[in-house]
């Protein structure tokens, strides 16, 4: 019989001050972080192999179910997210 630890927690090193630089409520993606360097693009299901992406966006209403969003200081990127939204049919 395996032993199994119910009181293990794989995340208990992680960061959990991470607060989040962008958001995406009711459609809209926007920066919460005054003056970061941030843009997102949707990503759009072909079918269960293919995908599609759009182009770099600024701020705004975005009409897709998965939103990439990164921020940069320089050239180097710093955050990265991916958003996820349900689009009624």
């Amino acid at each position: 019989m395996k032993y199994v630890d119910y009181d293990y927690d794989p995340t208990k090193n992680c960061d959990r001050s991470f607060k989040p630089f962008t958001e995406l409520v009711n459609g809209e993606w926007r920066i919460l972080e005054e003056g970061k360097d941030c843009s997102a693009r949707c990503f759009y299901t072909i079918d269960d192999m293919h995908v599609n992406h759009s182009k770099w966006m600024q701020p705004g209403p975005v009409d897709c179910e998965f939103l990439e969003a990164v921020c940069w200081e320089g050239e180097k990127e710093i955050y990265g997210y991916i958003h996820t939204q349900i689009i009624p049919k």
